[in-house]
This record gives C-alpha cells, structure tokens and sequence, in this order.
C-alpha cells in the first residue's frame, strides 16, 4: 500500500476519499476484519489483538479479500478521536479468496497510549463499522 502520512501530532484534517467507476458488492468483499502486530507468509494476521503498546513496532489491518474486483480501491484512515493520523490508499487487482493488509509504525504516526480506530472506505465510500484498537501506557497500573 501507498502510504499518504500526515506527521504526529495528530491533526484534525478532512481526508480526501478516492473515487472510483468499479461497482462492488460491499457487504461480502471485505471479511474477518482484524488487528495484529505481525502477518504470516500467507498475509493473515498472526495472533489477532486490539491492544498494543507505545513500543509495538507495526499495526496490521488484516482482512480477507473475497471476489474483490480489478480496480477497486480500500482506504484505511488511523484516527486518535477526531484527529487523524495516518492515511493509507491501494488499487487492487482482481482477487478471489486472499488476505489484504494495510499497516502503520511509528515513522507514520507516533503511538501516543489511547483510544483509535482505522476506518475503512472502499471507492470512497465507508466500509462497516470504525475498528477500535487501544495502546497502552506500559508504565501504567
């Protein structure tokens, strides 16, 4: 994936949303949603979690791609709040049965401990619900 990064500290800026001509059934391309630290040699993720730490190197979006159609475009958008932090977007080829990821690290964004979500648009438009993810202070309680 393309990464288009707006530098920590997070700032409260609208994201420009792709367009597309491709038509996809939303509710079935995009499936067993998760948040990992690490992805395996088949691209899923490897002890799925939602809670990190400040010092997690990398955060995967992991989903699996069914019947995902040539030219479609899936934009993930990190927020803290209302504050975005990093933007990421990717045209895929046609893919029939596979797991797609997107990840971020802390060149793109500092893991500040708190409360985020990533959302997901597909051809600029809102994909499901906002993924809700946490990073935890390692000093506290």
């Amino acid at each position: 994936p393309t990464a288009v990064v707006i530098p920590p500290p997070f700032t409260a800026v609208p994201s420009p949303r792709p367009t597309s001509d491709v038509v996809v059934d939303v509710p079935q391309i995009l499936r067993d949603i998760q948040l990992a630290s690490d992805v395996g040699d088949d691209d899923c993720a490897l002890n799925p979690t939602t809670q990190f730490t400040a010092q997690t190197p990398e955060i995967y979006i992991v989903a699996r791609a069914v019947d995902l159609p040539e030219g479609t475009t899936l934009t993930t958008r990190w927020q803290r709040g209302d504050e975005q932090g990093a933007l990421y977007d990717f045209t895929y080829g046609f893919i029939e049965d596979a797991c797609i990821w997107f990840y971020s690290d802390q060149t793109n964004f500092e893991f500040i401990p708190g409360s985020y979500t990533i959302n997901i648009d597909i051809n600029g438009l809102p994909f499901g619900e906002p993924v809700p993810f946490t990073i935890a202070d390692p000093n506290a309680g």
